[in-house]
Formats: C-alpha cells, sequence, structure tokens
C-alpha cells in the first residue's frame, strides 16, 4: 500500500515537472524572439575613420590572408573577391551591409580596401564569389540551446553557494543600478595604510564559484587594499537576468590594468569567435576538457549567445595598446584557444608597449581557476605586485 502511494507521488511529481518544464520551453522561445533581432548599429561615439587608420597598423602583426580566410569559414583566399572584401568591410566597421551605406560610406570601404591592399602589398581579384559567406555573427540567428529548468536552478544554487563562501570570507554584498558586487574593506593597524582599492571583473561562465582560489590568492596577497568583485548575472546561466547596459569607463581614474586570458585584444581576430561561438567542444577526459565543455555550454546560453552576437562589435570594443595605462601587466595562456598569444606578444612589440607580460606556455584558457594550477596563479599574482604593491 505504502509501495503504491510513493509511486503515485513520484508519477504525481513527475508530471507536474514536465509541466512546469513545457512552460519553461514556451518562455525560453519567447525570449528568443526578442533577443533573436539581428543588432544593426555600433556603439555609440564610434570613430569609424579612426578604426581603420589603426586597424592598417596592424599590417606589421596579422597575415590578411590569414585574417581573411578565418572570418570566410577558412575559404581559400583565391576564392574572396574583392566585393565580398568590400562586404565584409562594411559589416565589420560599419555593421551594414554594403548595399544600405550612402555613396559616401560606400567609397570610403572601398578606398579602404585598397589600402589594406597597398599595406599588405597584395590584391583581390575583382567581382563577388556568391558561393562563399562570412562569419556575420551580428545578423544570424543566435547559436542558443534550449537549457532544461534544471540546469537553471543548478545555476542558482551555486549562485547562493557563492554568496555563502563570499560572506564567510567576510565580504559584503552591495547594489547599485541593477548592478551585483561584493566589497572585502581592510581592517588596517594603527599607522598602516591602505592601499587603493582593487576590482575584479569575471568572464563568462556560472558567476565567481569557479574563482574561488583565485580570490583567496587575493585576500592573502592584499590584504591593505578594499577587493571589489562585480558579479554579471546575465553571463552566469542564471534563471533571472536581463541584459545591463554599462557606462563608458573612466580611463583617466584607472591607475593599473590586469588583464588575464584577455579576450579584448585583439579581438578583431576571427578565431575568439571560431572557436567561442561556432566550434564544438573537444570532449577530452581531462581538466582541459571540462573547460571546454564549459565553454561551449556557456556559449549557448541565450543571454550569453546575446551578449557575443548582438553587442559585440570587434572594430568598436577591441582594447588597443595606446589605450592602457602605464602600468599595465598582460597574463597570456601559451594553448589559448580564444586568445591568439603570439599575435598579442607581436602587436605589443609594435606598437612598442610599455605593459608587462606574463605568459604560461602551457596553460590553455582559463585553467588558473584551477585548484592544481597554484603556481600560474602565483605567478599572475607576482606580476600584479609589480604594479600594485600588496
Amino acid at each position: 500500500m505504502f509501495a503504491k502511494m510513493r509511486k503515485r507521488r513520484w508519477w504525481a511529481f513527475w508530471t507536474v515537472w514536465m509541466c512546469v518544464e513545457g512552460v519553461y520551453v514556451f518562455r525560453h522561445r519567447d525570449r528568443l524572439k526578442v533577443y533573436n533581432e539581428p543588432s544593426a548599429h555600433l556603439p555609440r561615439n564610434t570613430d569609424v575613420q579612426a578604426l581603420m587608420e589603426r586597424f592598417l597598423r596592424l599590417q606589421r602583426v596579422i597575415s590578411l590572408d590569414d585574417f581573411l580566410r578565418g572570418w570566410f569559414h577558412g575559404s581559400s583566399i583565391d576564392v574572396i573577391l574583392r566585393d565580398n572584401v568590400e562586404e565584409f568591410m562594411a559589416y565589420a566597421f560599419f555593421c551594414k551591409p554594403l548595399t544600405q551605406l550612402c555613396a559616401m560610406d560606400r567609397t570610403q570601404v572601398a578606398y579602404f580596401v585598397t589600402r589594406c591592399e597597398e599595406a599588405w602589398t597584395t590584391s583581390f581579384s575583382k567581382g563577388k564569389n556568391k558561393n562563399i559567406t562570412f562569419m556575420a555573427h551580428l545578423w544570424e540567428p543566435l547559436r542558443v540551446h534550449h537549457k532544461p529548468l534544471v540546469v537553471h536552478l543548478f545555476s542558482e544554487v551555486a549562485g547562493a553557494a557563492n554568496r555563502i563562501w563570499l560572506l564567510m570570507l567576510g565580504f559584503r554584498l552591495q547594489r547599485y543600478k541593477g548592478r551585483v558586487y561584493w566589497t572585502w574593506s581592510p581592517k588596517c593597524c594603527t599607522g598602516a595604510v591602505a592601499g587603493l582599492p582593487i576590482i575584479f571583473l569575471h568572464g563568462v561562465g556560472i558567476g565567481l564559484g569557479p574563482y574561488f582560489f583565485w580570490v583567496l590568492d587575493l585576500l592573502r596577497t592584499y590584504r591593505n587594499h578594499t577587493l571589489i568583485l562585480v558579479e554579471y548575472n546575465h553571463i552566469s546561466l542564471r534563471l533571472h537576468s536581463s541584459k545591463i547596459l554599462f557606462d563608458e569607463a573612466a580611463q583617466d581614474i584607472v591607475q593599473s590594468l590586469i588583464l588575464i586570458d584577455a579576450v579584448c585584444l585583439l579581438t578583431c581576430w576571427p578565431g575568439l569567435l571560431q572557436n567561442f561561438i561556432y566550434a564544438l567542444p573537444s570532449c577530452q577526459l581531462n581538466g582541459k576538457g571540462c573547460l571546454d565543455v564549459l565553454r561551449y555550454i556557456c556559449s549557448r546560453d541565450l543571454m550569453v549567445a546575446e551578449a557575443f552576437c548582438r553587442d559585440f562589435s570587434w572594430s568598436a570594443l577591441m582594447l588597443w595598446p595606446e589605450e592602457m595605462p602605464p602600468d599595465t601587466v598582460i597574463c597570456l595562456s601559451g594553448a589559448d584557444r580564444l586568445v591568439p598569444t603570439d599575435l598579442i606578444l607581436l602587436h605589443l612589440k609594435a606598437a612598442k608597449s610599455s605593459a608587462k607580460i606574463v605568459e604560461n606556455q602551457a596553460a590553455s584558457h582559463g585553467t588558473f581557476l584551477l585548484p592544481q594550477c597554484s603556481n600560474w596563479r602565483r605567478d599572475i599574482i607576482g606580476g600584479m605586485m609589480q604594479v600594485v604593491a600588496p
């Protein structure tokens, strides 16, 4: 009798759960319709001519053939004709089809392609190849996989666990204009001088949870500094999340900058979008493979896909060496599939940047988060100490 009652309860539970999942499917579909609208604008205050001039300076850094081959899904450079290149440049710098540009802008694009030919000593054959396309991530339908409600519930539980360990470490939860951040203030002894605050911005994933060991290292090293951890729920697989519009950074108040596995450098290189948006996971049975699967799961989330494929214009968002403060440390992983480490080193050298480099040839993107990578984290902290005293 009791067995039958338990069986009925389980049937009732699963019936209700399936109904809830069905409702969630429809809700996800409605949200997808809203966010799936193609992007047709550049970030405000974008100086297209200045961006073009900066791109031409990359002649000493990148191969134009490899650059275009990557953006055109691996097509041979011989089949990429001049009209194809002009259409791509209109997309890259104006975020519009070439046919929708005014006469002046179309002339600007054509002249820019000519200058690219001169800078890279190459020549594009006239005409258009209708059989090839480029990665038009701002216009293409979002690459999204519906995730069961339980996945987002797990992320919410992980978020709650994050809050517990942050509170146990002495952080305080703060909110400002929809933003969530955590602050840790030093308990200075008499005569001690508090250092400048350190602000940490996490990447795509499941929030601050994976950064547990990194936060511990920061606390051990910078006991006299206020630590501020900004939490971005819209790129953390959260159940209730909406896009947050960010204010422009005030560069004049940033004293130092530390970039770890920085996707903001050479964002124009096609490998970032290829490997984050378009590539399938490697599924290796190790820590790197787990990170790659997590990368794929995150990239197919609705809000993450919207952030990378609707508000991600590389020509306007790329960080250039001259925009960095003098005290900058760049931490690079040699086996990073998202960040072109070798090209970034060439770019910094060509720009005569004063940024300090910390490199780990064996590391891949995000491996500094793994428990066994304490030496890599120690090297990163050592680089930080060159510009930010404990």
